[in-house]
């Protein structure tokens, strides 16, 4: 009752106008332990579809260039040991090889639509693919992955 009027009166019609104050930014304190409920880690699936070849072809485009970056690393250290003067890579050299990488993932993804388009047409004329034939493709995909780490099987 201590918020009311002695003497009852008619409330206005519309809301009273309130003046926005703009409010500061706030930073979310940092908590310690990690109990943080708001900031969880994306989930490790993903809801849409993944195709598994796209997935290993990635893996294989990641290696590749991983296995070059080492190479060169290793080429610099063992240059720099025999006491060789370093010169700038030759601009007209790294162009090519940008050109002759380009070429070839349009190359593979161009191949990879040719399969795909394959494969599509046989589930249409004779229902799914075969065991056999998955399974061929996941070793193929595999040999790929393998041989382009420098394992060579016997």
């Amino acid at each position: 009752m201590c918020n009311m009027p002695s003497v009852p009166i008619m409330a206005s019609p519309g809301a009273p106008r309130k003046r926005r104050v703009p409010g500061r930014k706030r930073r979310r304190p940092s908590i310690p332990n990690g109990d943080d409920e708001s900031h969880r880690t994306p989930s490790l699936v993903s809801p849409k579809p993944v195709s598994l070849e796209n997935v290993v072809h990635c893996s294989v485009d990641k290696l590749c260039e991983a296995r070059r970056v080492v190479g060169q690393i290793q080429e610099f250290q063992r240059l720099e040991a025999e006491g060789v003067i370093f010169l700038l890579p030759n601009r007209a050299e790294e162009e090519e090889r940008r050109e002759e990488e380009k070429w070839d993932r349009a190359n593979r993804k161009r191949r990879r639509k040719v399969e795909l388009e394959e494969a599509n047409r046989r589930r249409r004329d004779g229902g799914d693919i075969g065991e056999t034939e998955a399974v061929m493709g996941l070793k193929r995909t595999t040999a790929t992955m393998l041989a382009h780490a420098g394992f060579e099987g016997g």
